[in-house]
């Protein structure tokens, strides 16, 4: 309804062929969809993802691909951002740190001790955001990391599991993402315990059936295949 797609289809030109863009046939309600379809048509090393409506600095995904490759990493996460209003090009950003009181000085490998990054995310000492993430494409296909189908909390999923996945977790302090203050959506709105301990049983209970569902598909074809072969051993 915001022309979203045309703008960004006004852009085709400009690429020489290296913008592909893809559109689903209904909203999801969340990003996670849109985003495992755009890791499952990816073809690059590394992949990143952008918020609806933010944006990314003039060099940013050159700065983490340096970073990435400098440093050998398998994430590279960023510990501060942009803010900015509403306006479509921003006059003035903001530096906004995620915690001020954790971030790095300078490029700095996460602790390869297990529990020591598992307290971290408790704590909520890691940003879930998917764009504080740049990311190497083989981590997320070979281990078939992907968002949940959740409204909410999908990306806390995400960021977990690549928390424990990830053997080389670089934080950087650079920021190289502007981040808009003005949203009003679902990924800003204030849920009670209640509405978001509703949203995570909703979801495992849909995984739960479905594993069901798969279960009792696999034993009737072991059941149709085992009157099959009676009597032919």
């Amino acid at each position: 309804t915001d022309q979203s797609l045309t703008v960004a289809e006004s852009f085709l030109a400009r690429f020489g062929g290296r913008l592909n863009i893809f559109s689903l046939e209904e909203n999801t309600g969340s990003g996670a969809v849109p985003r495992n379809v755009g890791l499952d048509l990816s073809c690059g090393k590394y992949v990143y993802f952008v918020d609806a409506d933010d944006l990314l600095i003039d060099n940013a995904l050159e700065t983490f691909h340096a970073f990435a490759e400098n440093f050998g990493a398998d994430v590279v996460y960023t510990e501060a951002f942009f803010t900015c209003g509403k306006e479509i090009v921003p006059t003035e950003l903001y530096v906004a740190p995620w915690n001020p009181t954790l971030t790095v000085d300078e490029p700095t490998f996460e602790s390869d001790d297990f529990s020591v990054r598992v307290k971290k995310f408790i704590d909520v000492h890691v940003r879930w955001t998917p764009w504080t993430k740049f990311v190497r494409r083989d981590l997320l296909v070979d281990n078939n990391v992907k968002f949940p189908a959740m409204r909410i909390s999908e990306d806390g999923v995400w960021t977990f599991e690549l928390l424990c996945l990830a053997k080389r977790w670089l934080r950087v302090p650079t920021s190289l993402y502007v981040y808009r203050l003005h949203k009003e959506e679902i990924a800003v709105r204030r849920f009670t315990p209640q509405e978001e301990l509703k949203l995570w049983l909703d979801y495992a209970t849909r995984q739960q059936l479905r594993s069901c569902n798969r279960t009792n598909i696999e034993l009737k074809q072991l059941f149709r295949f085992d009157n099959r072969t009676k009597g032919k051993l």
